[in-house]
């Protein structure tokens, strides 16, 4: 079985968020309903996301995305982004989203959420290639899930 497509890596190297190759890619793979991988660069997303981290992008419906979410949208000039949704506007029928990098300082303008194309769900790390889930609903799961296998662990030693 064949992993997530690799959108970040072409014959000539890693493509950045700026390429249109780049973003062409990704939507046609989460317009198929497919999951897609892509390295980051940049330092706006740190500590969560760093610079050479590889990005796991699930599709997203509609207008379904929250605030605290780290999703992938269009600027206005057609490159990507990675960030955080810090607020949604609903105005008239129509959600804008106000997204902020983890490290930046100030947000990015309200964009409309249609030109939001994914979620990131988890984070390989570069440095340790340690998997962490960015869905604050999957780092709940983990943590119930790793607790639990403490103690059935510790249980079933031997006394």
């Amino acid at each position: 079985m064949a992993g997530p497509p690799k959108i970040g890596t072409s014959a000539r190297g890693v493509l950045s968020l700026e390429s249109p190759e780049v973003r062409e890619n990704l939507e046609y793979e989460l317009t198929r309903r497919k999951r897609a991988t892509m390295r980051m660069s940049g330092s706006s997303m740190k500590p969560a996301i760093e610079d050479g981290d590889l990005i796991t992008i699930v599709p997203v419906r509609p207008n379904s995305s929250r605030a605290g979410d780290v999703v992938v949208f269009t600027t206005e000039s057609g490159t990507l982004l990675v960030h955080r949704i810090v607020r949604l506007i609903k105005r008239e029928g129509q959600v804008s989203a106000i997204a902020r990098g983890d490290n930046s300082q100030s947000p990015d303008p309200p964009f409309p959420s249609v030109r939001i194309l994914g979620q990131a769900v988890s984070v390989q790390k570069r440095s340790s290639k340690k998997v962490i889930a960015l869905d604050r609903r999957r780092q709940v799961f983990d943590r119930v899930w790793e607790a639990l296998c403490r103690l059935l662990f510790w249980r079933s030693r031997p006394t």
